[in-house]
Parts: C-alpha cells; sequence; structure tokens
C-alpha cells in the first residue's frame, strides 16, 4: 500500500477531536492544496529542467487515407515553390504516386538480415589480452562482441557474464578488487586465470546468413532469446550483426508503411 495514501485515509480516523471539527474541510485543506502544489512542482520540473512534455499530449490518429497525394497537395506545393515545371499536374501527380507506389513495394518486400543489419561493427581475436577486450566494450558500451579468426569468421562471442563467470566470489570479499585481479594481465610467466578472450569466449555462437528472412530471424530471437546474432555471408565472413533493437524497429516500419 503506498504510505501517504494510507496516511492520508488514517489520519482523519485517529486524528481525534481536531480533525472531527474540520469535518469535510479536511478534503479541501491539507489534501487538495498538497496535491495542487505537487502537481505544479511535477510539471515544472519535468518541462522546464528535465525538457519532458508532461503531462503528455496525445495527438489524433490520421488514417492512412488522409495520407495520400492529391492533386491539389502537388497544385499547392507548386505555387509554394514558386517554380514552374515543364509538365501537367496530372502527370506530376502520376509519377509522384509511382514513386510512393515503389516506396511501398520496397517496404512490403520479405525483409532479410542484410537490410536491418549492423555492418560497422567491433570485432577481436582469438588472442586479445582479456583486460584489452573488456576496456573496448566497456568504452563502447557493447554487450556482446564477435570473435573472429584471421578469416574474418566467426568463432566465438563475449558477452558481459562471461568476464563474471570466471571470478571466484566469496563472503566478505569486495567484488571490485576481485573483478580487477582477474582482468589484469598477469605480470608472471605463469597464471592460474584465463589471459586472453579466446579463453572465456562461448564457443557455442550461433550466426546466421545475411539472407536470411525477418520471419525466420523473429522465430529465432523467440526461441534461443539471444538480444543480438552474427551476420555471414556465403563465404561464412562476418558482414555484421543484427540486434533486437534492429528487428524491432524494421517491424514498427513496416506497420506504419501499411
Amino acid at each position: 500500500m503506498h504510505p501517504p495514501a494510507a496516511a492520508t485515509a488514517l489520519v482523519p480516523v485517529i486524528g481525534g477531536a481536531s480533525f472531527i471539527e474540520l469535518g469535510y474541510k479536511f478534503v479541501l485543506t491539507p489534501v487538495l492544496i498538497n496535491i495542487v502544489v505537487m502537481l505544479i512542482m511535477v510539471i515544472i520540473i519535468n518541462r522546464l529542467c528535465l525538457k519532458r512534455d508532461y503531462p503528455q499530449s496525445f495527438k489524433p490518429i490520421i488514417s492512412t487515407s488522409e495520407t495520400h497525394l492529391s492533386q491539389q497537395d502537388v497544385q499547392q506545393a507548386l505555387k509554394k515553390g514558386g517554380e514552374f515545371i515543364d509538365v501537367n499536374i496530372s502527370k506530376l501527380h502520376e509519377l509522384l504516386l509511382n514513386a510512393e507506389q515503389q516506396k511501398l513495394e520496397r517496404l512490403h518486400r520479405e525483409i532479410i538480415c542484410a537490410d536491418i543489419m549492423m555492418r560497422e561493427i567491433s570485432v577481436v581475436e582469438y588472442g586479445d589480452e582479456v583486460e584489452a577486450v573488456w576496456q573496448k566494450m566497456h568504452h563502447e558500451k557493447l554487450k556482446a562482441i564477435p570473435v573472429v579468426d584471421k578469416a574474418n569468421r566467426v568463432i566465438g562471442i563475449v558477452t558481459w557474464a562471461d568476464f563474471f563467470k570466471f571470478v571466484e566470489m566469496s563472503p566478505y570479499v569486495n567484488f571490485q578488487e576481485k573483478f580487477l585481479d582477474f582482468i589484469r594481465r598477469t605480470p608472471t610467466v605463469t597464471t592460474n586465470k584465463p589471459e586472453v578472450v579466446g579463453h572465456i569466449m562461448n564457443k557455442q555462437v550461433v550466426v546466421l546468413s545475411e539472407t536470411t528472412t525477418i520471419t525466420d530471424l523473429i522465430q529465432f530471437f523467440s526461441t534461443q532469446k539471444h538480444p543480438q546474432i552474427p551476420i555471414v555471408n556465403n563465404e561464412n565472413r562476418l558482414v555484421g550483426m543484427v540486434f533486437q533493437t534492429g528487428l524491432i524497429t524494421a517491424l514498427n516500419d513496416r506497420i506504419l508503411s501499411t
């Protein structure tokens, strides 16, 4: 139960004669006054300090039929542009409608991984030091990073969990010190912990082809529960990564275009 809400109902019951004399005025003061003051403070903080639209305004939904171009729209656009085009309004309108139709056909065709994958991605190699890889992931805010060989073929993947699973914890031990001891390079010749990323990576990594359709991709994400998936070409070389956020964006664009 929300404590202030419970207190508001409980105080008049146990408050005694002073609250009985107030009667229903208690609803106006202090309850209503407090609510108004808090609401004003929330609006000020959100609008002036946090730059948020609060209370959030609701925009009317425009039907898709109203978004199609009409000849009147084309004519008004030409008047605003103040330029002469050697083509009549009906032909220009037809040309614009054809362009819009091509856009719809492009958006509605079967989307593949190559359409939505992120091509500029960071990779590491088997022999990269654990500390260097951790710093790279931390600096670039990466949750996972593929491990590739010299031919740019995926041989594994490293996530944050792969670092933590090698840190031995016990009660009353500082986690930060244990983690730093793990990722730091051992200065001596011998070591009793993993030193390169190839020793901690997950070798059971699944990759998908760049021609994999979005339908198969959705099924993969729903069954495997991976937030990202490496994408390879026909030579099995890494060409990008697909993230769940990219999949959601593609689905959203398809819905809006219908």
